[in-house]
C-alpha cells in the first residue's frame, strides 16, 4: 500500500521524472528477486553439503611422469 505522503510527492513530479522513478522500481524489484533466489540456492546448499561427495587422489601433488621433460 503507498502511504498518502509519497503518493503526493510522485504527483508533484513531471511524467518524466515519475517514469524515471518507475524504472528505477522496476531494477530494484528484479534486483530483490534475484536477492531471494541466491538465497534459497544457498540455504539449500550450506557448508559440508558436498561431504564425501569430492574426493582427491593420494598421489594429487606428485610429479606427471608426461611433465618430466618440463621441470
Amino acid at each position: 500500500m503507498i502511504s498518502v505522503a509519497l503518493k503526493k510527492k510522485l504527483e508533484k513530479l513531471s511524467l518524466a521524472q515519475q517514469n524515471k522513478i518507475e524504472k528505477e522500481i522496476d531494477v530494484w524489484l528484479k534486483e530483490e528477486s534475484e536477492l531471494k533466489l541466491v538465497d534459497n540456492k544457498t540455504s539449500v546448499r550450506g557448508y559440508g553439503s558436498l561431504k564425501d561427495k569430492i574426493w582427491m587422489s593420494d598421489d594429487f601433488d606428485e610429479s606427471l611422469e608426461s611433465f618430466k621433460d618440463y621441470m
